[in-house]
């Protein structure tokens, strides 16, 4: 992981959920729970509070949504490990790394605190997925995955968080591992050229007006 001036990890976790969820997982864990209202302005359907086995208090957000990102593809891409019995489906990394962008760009929270660090982390999550990639038969996933990174790069999210924190998405991908000739000497200098271009010609007043309003849509 990168050295980076403030932490990126919190003490709270958070699950895509219903009502029915948090009180089930509230029960299971003992913990307290308060449920969100119309005048909370957040996409949290509830908060649960619990002692963790340290002793700590621990907090675990159930959201409705994941802002930037559609809750089928969500469920859809989510990657399924267990434990002790359990199956949990967590995010998927890229997807994990589009969220955090377009949190940053939509949530004035987020740009304060940890916020820019855990989008700066998660490119380097998604950069050694990447690699894990390559270690298959084929690259086909791999070279799949290193054009979603194009695409979030492409965004405009992806162009604010460059231009507002210097988060530059196409860290995540290192083209001389690739074995592909094509990819590696003709396609990602390609894209090298065009979002450099696009980052060149666009404006940082106008994305920040754009992010703005984005703010005030949410919190309307």
């Amino acid at each position: 992981m990168p050295r980076l001036e403030s932490l990126y990890l919190t003490q709270d976790a958070d699950f895509l959920g219903t009502h029915r969820d948090a009180e089930l997982l509230a029960k299971e864990l003992g913990a307290e729970i308060r449920l969100a209202t119309m005048d909370d302005n957040t996409s949290n359907l509830a908060t649960l509070l619990y002692q963790g086995v340290e002793g700590k208090k621990l907090l675990i957000d159930i959201l409705s949504v994941v802002i930037g990102l559609d809750e089928s593809e969500v469920k859809k891409r989510a990657i399924m490990i267990e434990g002790r019995g359990q199956q949990l489906h967590i995010l998927h990394p890229l997807l994990c790394l589009k969220s955090r962008i377009e949190n940053l760009r939509t949530l004035p929270s987020k740009r304060n605190g940890n916020g820019i660090s855990q989008a700066q982390v998660a490119v380097e999550v998604a950069r050694k997925y990447i690699r894990a990639l390559l270690s298959q038969p084929t690259e086909r996933d791999a070279i799949n995955a290193a054009h979603q990174i194009k695409d979030m790069a492409w965004s405009r999210a992806g162009l604010f968080v460059f231009k507002e924190y210097g988060i530059d998405l196409l860290r995540a991908v290192e083209p001389e591992k690739f074995h592909s000739v094509p990819f590696r000497e003709k396609d990602w200098p390609n894209i090298l050229r065009w979002i450099t271009d696009r980052r060149n010609r666009s404006g940082r007043t106008a994305l920040r007006l754009e992010a703005m309003a984005l703010a005030k849509k949410h919190q309307g």
